[in-house]
């Protein structure tokens, strides 16, 4: 049986360390890391956005895949169609590219206790929202924004893709090339719904 107040209290101590450890570092010793108190009110309420998207798409992920699934589509590619990376984008957009790194970081760590993802999909989080953040460093104007939105896409296709070469060659699986097709596809999609929510946050 679970011991729901110890997992509670033991969750809770790991999502503060989560937060504070790379707030300590990123303040000692990243000099253009944003502190002040409206840019830490700022990476909160997107951080808070970010695991509300991901409580969202786990909710419609179920259903869609419950309507689609005939047609070889996986859980994990609709999944894929979560704009992740928004959240690195707009802080490098608002703020800089120091603390959308930190950032990307912290919120990748969060998600990981907080909905209990397994270590590739954390990288996969990770590797996209920094090439999401890099991708919008000179977007200015909206139609640079999709074109970041694209290429941060593709992106998050090619790490999706390898990482499934990776487990068919560790688990000698068939390569099922319309599963993996969907999951590029969606991924693609994501990049650029991520860049459509910051231009919808941004005036």
């Amino acid at each position: 049986q679970v011991n729901l107040p110890l997992k509670f209290l033991a969750v809770s101590v790991l999502l503060f360390l989560c937060l504070a450890v790379p707030y300590r570092f990123a303040r000692l010793y990243v000099k253009k890391f944003a502190h002040r108190p409206a840019d830490l009110i700022f990476l909160g309420s997107i951080l808070m956005i970010v695991v509300s998207i991901r409580e969202f798409f786990g909710g419609a992920a179920s259903v869609l895949y419950d309507a689609l699934s005939p047609y070889g589509i996986t859980l994990e590619a609709f999944y894929s169609l979560m704009p992740i990376a928004f959240g690195a984008m707009l802080v490098r957009l608002v703020l800089n590219s120091e603390t959308a790194v930190i950032f990307a970081m912290t919120s990748t760590l969060v998600m990981g206790i907080h909905f209990d993802l397994s270590p590739t999909v954390l990288l996969h989080f990770l590797l996209v929202q920094i090439a999401g953040a890099g991708a919008v460093a000179y977007a200015d104007r909206r139609s640079a924004l999709l074109k970041a939105g694209l290429w941060t896409g593709l992106i998050a296709a090619a790490t999706a893709i390898t990482m499934n070469l990776i487990q068919a060659a560790a688990f000698v699986k068939s390569i099922d090339s319309t599963q993996w097709l969907w999951q590029a596809g969606l991924s693609l999609a994501g990049g650029v719904l991520a860049a459509a929510v910051v231009l919808m946050l941004t005036p």
